[in-house]
C-alpha cells in the first residue's frame, strides 16, 4: 500500500469556496458597517444643526419687536434696533440671514438630513414664532416624526431688560 501525502481536488475546491463565502459576508458586514457609520454621523450633523437653529431662532424671536411669515418656509423677525432676520428653507437647509441697515452682518446655514420638512407660523396673542421641523424615517409609508417644536415670544428680552431699567431708577 502506498501513502500518500497531499490533498485531493475535492478537498482544495471545498476550502476555497468556504473561505470565499467566509470573505464574501465579512466584505458585506464591513459595507454595512460603513453604511451605519455614514447614517450615524448624518443624524449627529442632523442633531447638531437642530440644537443650534433652535437655540439662535428662539434668541432672535426673543430680541425682535415685530415677526412677519412670508411664506410657511420663511419668517422675517424685525427688532427695535433695525436689525433684521430672515429665516429661509431651501436645498435641505435652513439659511439664517441677519441685515442691518440692508448691509448683511450676518449668514449662517443649518445643514439638515433628506426628507425634511420645516415650517415657520406665527401667533398673535402674545406674538410668538414658530419653528417645525419634521422628517420621514426613510421607509415605505411611514409617518413623518416631529423632530424640533420650537416656540418663542417677540419681544421677551426686550421687556425683561425693561423691567430691570425700571427696576434699577426707582429709588
Amino acid at each position: 500500500m502506498i501513502k500518500r501525502n497531499g490533498t485531493t481536488l475535492i478537498e482544495v475546491m471545498l476550502s476555497t469556496m468556504a473561505g470565499s463565502l467566509i470573505m464574501v459576508l465579512a466584505i458585506k458586514l464591513v459595507h454595512q458597517s460603513f453604511q451605519l457609520s455614514s447614517q450615524t454621523t448624518a443624524r449627529t450633523n442632523h442633531s447638531h444643526s437642530l440644537n443650534r437653529l433652535a437655540r439662535q431662532f428662539r434668541n432672535d424671536i426673543h430680541h425682535a419687536s415685530s415677526i412677519q411669515v412670508v411664506s410657511d418656509v420663511a419668517m422675517s423677525a424685525e427688532s427695535s434696533n433695525g436689525t433684521r432676520t430672515i429665516y429661509r428653507f431651501a436645498d435641505g437647509r435652513v439659511e439664517r440671514e441677519q441685515t442691518d441697515n440692508d448691509n448683511v452682518v450676518g449668514h449662517e446655514q443649518y445643514p439638515l438630513i433628506a426628507d425634511t420638512k420645516v415650517r415657520f407660523s406665527k401667533q398673535s396673542n402674545p406674538e410668538r414664532g414658530l419653528l417645525r421641523v419634521e422628517n420621514q424615517s426613510g421607509f415605505a409609508n411611514s409617518v413623518a416624526r416631529l423632530n424640533l417644536n420650537v416656540s418663542a415670544v417677540a419681544g421677551r428680552w426686550d421687556e425683561k431688560n425693561e423691567i430691570k431699567k425700571r427696576a434699577t431708577k426707582q429709588p
